[in-house]
């Protein structure tokens, strides 16, 4: 079976079980011997990387029934299976109603069993990956720190996540993503943060939401599980302090961001650069950041909220900052055919593509500022409205390529951005770059996953910013 979540490589933690244990967190019965001992790396959802001794966990997908597969994981020699329904076959098996319940219940009782170690719980509309990676690259420098990895921050992803945790861990950090009201709550009273993190409230996911104030209301389901007067750390965003619920005074708000009333904030300019930024904070911090964009910029602030949130004393860690990994394609540098790109094309909302073109804008660079720019989803009946801004938000570009159908009706309609073209589909777009752009251009890709515009660098030849 292709899993939902499969068994990830270089993930390793010692958490472990016996199949016993497994029946009694997840609220099931077992079937068969339950003296046999498995890790976290030997638990799957996916049989095709099942072997002998690992444990199968048999999840429905929207196209897929791991039940479908629970006998031939235990051919391959599972040691158990987590199943809510009998499955013919003598390997051990641990029965639950619902299987995705009871690997949820699973998760959240071992995380209430884990230990008082902090957890922090971070969510928001965009930057929630980089504010999880900054926390967690900050607090490596005090101890051992479990987070989620790669994308695995829904309803399934945040139980594997939680299972992970084991003795050696001294802080944990969740990621909770959302594209409906009541999935984070979900998620944060399995995870059950000590400290909570809303990176920004923004239009993305606007479609299905219906509303910039439903997403609001959606984003602090995240104090369902924090306890009472636990940190929130916010957005310094005037559209949020104005809507605000009276109850959220009852945690400690800690507000960062570019506006004055933000406790983090940076104190004069912040230097820009394609190699990295810096700033100064008003705690007396000099940073020097080796991600690039205001987004980058933001998500640090967030990040260093929460560790001085946490108790921790900040200074000896912002040097770390400066050896922060990028991630590929968040904000990524490369040098291609003479020209400068940088590839920001993982994801995509109304308020990064905002943050990523006013960066554009103002970065340092003697040569051409291109921009190419991908459809945005889920937007519903905003999209043309949305698509227009950003459009009047390149104003000043030298040269401006649009992707997707959604651009059609709006490419034209601003004035003034300098020289614009539109393409219905990213093979049209990359073979007029590929002559349209020339040696000593800074390009930023900026689009959502499905796009893939990291794409179009493949009729030129690939490098990398040394």
């Amino acid at each position: 079976m292709n899993g939902v979540v499969r068994k990830r490589d270089g993930l390793r933690s010692s958490a472990s079980w016996s199949l016993s244990e497994v029946a009694r967190l997840a609220a099931g019965t077992l079937h068969g011997p339950g003296t046999g001992l498995f890790g976290y790396d030997d638990l799957s959802t996916d049989s095709r990387s099942i072997g002998p001794g690992d444990f199968f966990v048999a999840l429905r997908g929207e196209s897929h029934d791991g039940h479908d597969y629970a006998e031939s994981a235990a051919e391959a020699g599972a040691l158990g299976l987590l199943v809510d329904q009998p499955i013919d076959h003598d390997c051990p098996q641990v029965h639950v109603e619902d299987t995705l319940v009871g690997w949820q219940t699973w998760a959240a009782n071992h995380r209430q069993e884990w230990g008082t170690a902090p957890v922090v719980g971070v969510t928001g509309s965009s930057g929630k990956t980089t504010v999880k990676d900054l926390v967690t690259h900050l607090l490596a420098g005090l101890g051992s720190v479990w987070s989620t990895q790669g994308n695995l921050n829904n309803h399934f992803g945040v139980p594997w996540t939680l299972l992970g945790l084991s003795e050696e861990h001294e802080f944990a950090v969740i990621e909770m993503g959302m594209n409906h009201p009541g999935e984070i709550e979900q998620l944060t009273t399995m995870a059950r943060p000590d400290l909570g993190v809303i990176t920004s409230i923004g239009r993305a996911h606007l479609g299905p939401m219906g509303s910039r104030e439903a997403i609001l209301a959606a984003k602090l389901e995240i104090v369902r599980g924090l306890p009472p007067g636990a940190p929130l750390i916010i957005p310094a965003d005037p559209w949020v302090a104005e809507r605000l619920p009276d109850w959220v005074e009852q945690y400690r708000l800690i507000r960062f961001g570019f506006e004055e009333d933000a406790e983090w904030r940076p104190i004069g300019p912040v230097q820009y650069g394609v190699r990295g930024s810096r700033f100064t904070t008003p705690q007396g911090l000099d940073i020097e950041l080796s991600l690039l964009g205001e987004g980058a910029v933001l998500s640090t602030l967030a990040a260093l909220a929460v560790v001085e949130a946490l108790g921790a004393k900040v200074a000896p860690l912002v040097t770390r900052l400066k050896k922060m990994p990028r991630r590929p394609l968040r904000m990524e540098p490369r040098w291609v055919a003479g020209a400068l790109w940088l590839l920001d094309c993982y994801n995509a909302s109304p308020e990064s593509s905002r943050l990523a073109i006013d960066f554009l804008q103002k970065v340092p660079f003697e040569g051409r500022r291109v921009l190419v720019l991908g459809e945005l989803s889920e937007l519903g009946e905003q999209t043309d409205a949305i698509h227009a801004e950003l459009i009047e938000a390149a104003q000043g570009l030298d040269y401006v390529h649009l992707i997707g159908p959604a651009f059609e009706p709006v490419f034209k309609s601003i004035p003034g951005v300098g020289h614009v073209e539109w393409s219905a589909m990213r093979e049209e777009a990359s073979a007029r770059l590929s002559e349209g752009i020339v040696e000593g251009d800074l390009v930023l890709l900026k689009a959502s996953r499905r796009l893939a515009l990291e794409r179009i660098l493949e009729r030129l030849t690939p490098g990398n910013l040394s």
